[in-house]
């Protein structure tokens, strides 16, 4: 099957999924000199128009990474370990479950907003936050590189596209990374279109934005993403443990529930203020997240976050070697469903449920990533959407249908969703359905397979009992095969 084809049916299959309650709400916003801002983040707005902020999807592919075991850990070891042409493709995939598109332009388009300001992409300035705190676990080249690379696709030139890691000493020099970054790369050099700036040396330097709810009111932070001159913002964290309550050096951390993702990221955006995190105030973390230089501009300037689990840990010392190949990548719009899903669904149930690290994981706080945002843990429209290369589904419009169809029904209603599965699959069927949370629910009993399969679920449990009303996910399983569904109860 061609990578245009699976590409498609790829898409097909998450567009009949769906992608529960999207939020249309705008941003509060302000008159400036007769120019209209946002305020930084206010409830119910949406990152993008029409995706989902609370919409995530996870790639599982074991090929994007070409060496699992690693005798040490840095930039370059890792630039060695991965495959650039399978995490480019899987990144393409995920771009297309993501914005629901019919090809990966498409979708990357409608991920990427450029400013109404803005006549061309071409002024468009982007800065890209990475994670280098430390040289053990780190963004890996080839996941930043994309992003480069899809950027410069649109039009933004290699030198408007700004790499860059926190202010202070331990996060801002990017050395290592430099030798893969160009600002006149030409894709033929063996660089990706972009600069790498230490600390906010290449973000206008040192300026300052407010957020709520602080004792100081705000803090520091490079004055290009204050003052409104940076049009798009990238967030690419890494998987990686911070215990809490305290850090390293016993001062309050902040309820970060031991873990170091995407809204931690800008710890190194914001310098880490210790000092202004007592217990009552210990959501930092989060509020930095809501301020002018993160979600301010129109449209919103962060507009994409993304967990590189190709490699992760979950110790109480983010400055040690990953503990755990998880060959995964995470990707939303919103930091807070990215990070809460990511604990829930990597951290939690595959490095401490299957893998048996220590669970340092604080779920009061973590929940937190999504209620001071406004939203709900048990939210309808929270999806987690795990996909891999093969993940396929006939559309109306394939020619090619795939040799055996799978549906499953909710009997109360009549509602269902559709698989079609690759025919090397026949005959090593499982199907599960768990909640929102990802809690497992019911294992559906199956026969052997011909052309055609039609399972019924009757809506109660593994205990006999009626589930409550809401959105359920199908998980289906044969093989390497893996996809997912939904099916509403009403």
């Amino acid at each position: 099957m061609s990578e245009k084809l699976r590409s498609r049916r790829s898409f097909l299959k998450m567009a009949a999924a769906g992608a529960a309650g999207i939020t249309v709400a705008g941003p509060a916003v302000r008159s400036v000199l007769g120019k209209t801002e946002a305020t930084g983040w206010t409830n119910g707005m949406a990152i993008n128009q029409n995706i989902s902020n609370l919409r995530v999807v996870c790639m599982y592919d074991p090929a994007m990474i070409a060496t699992p075991k690693l005798a040490s850990f840095s930039v370059s070891s890792f630039v060695s370990a991965t495959s650039t042409t399978v995490i480019s493709d899987d990144m393409d995939k995920m771009a297309l479950s993501l914005a629901q598109k019919a090809t990966a332009d498409a979708a990357w388009t409608a991920i990427f907003q450029k400013p109404a300001a803005k006549t061309s992409w071409a002024q468009v300035i982007v800065a890209i936050k990475v994670n280098g705190c430390n040289h053990y676990n780190l963004p890996r080249v080839a996941v930043i590189g994309k992003i480069c690379n899809v950027l410069h696709g649109l039009g933004v030139p290699g030198a408007n596209i700004i790499i860059y890691d926190g202010a202070n000493g331990k996060c801002n020099d990017m050395t290592d990374y430099a030798p893969y970054f160009s600002a006149t790369s030409t894709g033929t050099d063996g660089k990706f279109p972009g600069v790498t700036s230490n600390g906010s040396a290449g973000l206008g330097g040192n300026g300052s934005s407010t957020y709520p709810n602080m004792p100081s009111g705000g803090g520091a932070c490079p004055a290009n993403l204050a003052n409104g001159t940076v049009d798009i913002l990238v967030n690419i964290a890494v998987n990686k443990g911070h215990r809490t309550p305290t850090h390293n050096d016993g001062v309050e951390q902040g309820n970060t529930g031991a873990c170091t993702l995407c809204l931690k990221n800008h710890f190194g955006t914001f310098p880490p203020q210790h000092k202004d995190l007592a217990p009552s105030t210990g959501d930092y973390a989060v509020y930095m997240n809501m301020s002018d230089a993160i979600v301010g501009g129109t449209p919103p300037r962060q507009q994409l976050c993304i967990v590189d689990s190709l490699w992760a840990d979950n110790n109480n010392n983010p400055d040690k070697p990953p503990t755990a190949v998880l060959s995964r990548l995470v990707m939303g719009t919103f930091a807070g469903a990215v990070d809460y899903l990511t604990c829930a669904k990597i951290k939690r149930d595959i490095q401490v449920t299957q893998l048996g690290e220590s669970n340092f994981l604080d779920f009061t706080q973590i929940d937190r990533f999504l209620t001071l945002f406004g939203y709900t843990t048990t939210d309808t429209a929270l999806t987690w959407v795990p996909i891999t290369p093969t993940s396929t589904l006939p559309g109306a419009s394939d020619t090619q249908k795939p040799p055996h169809s799978l549906e499953i029904r909710f009997s109360g209603s009549g509602a269902m969703t559709r698989f079609g599965l690759p025919h090397e699959t026949s005959g090593a069927l499982d199907v599960r359905i768990f909640d929102i949370r990802g809690r497992n629910i019911r294992k559906l009993s199956t026969q052997a397979m011909g052309n055609k399969t039609a399972l019924s679920w009757d809506g109660k449990n593994e205990q006999g009992n009626t589930v409550a009303a809401g959105i359920y996910e199908v998980r289906v399983t044969a093989g390497q095969y893996s996809d997912i569904g939904k099916i509403i109860v009403e």
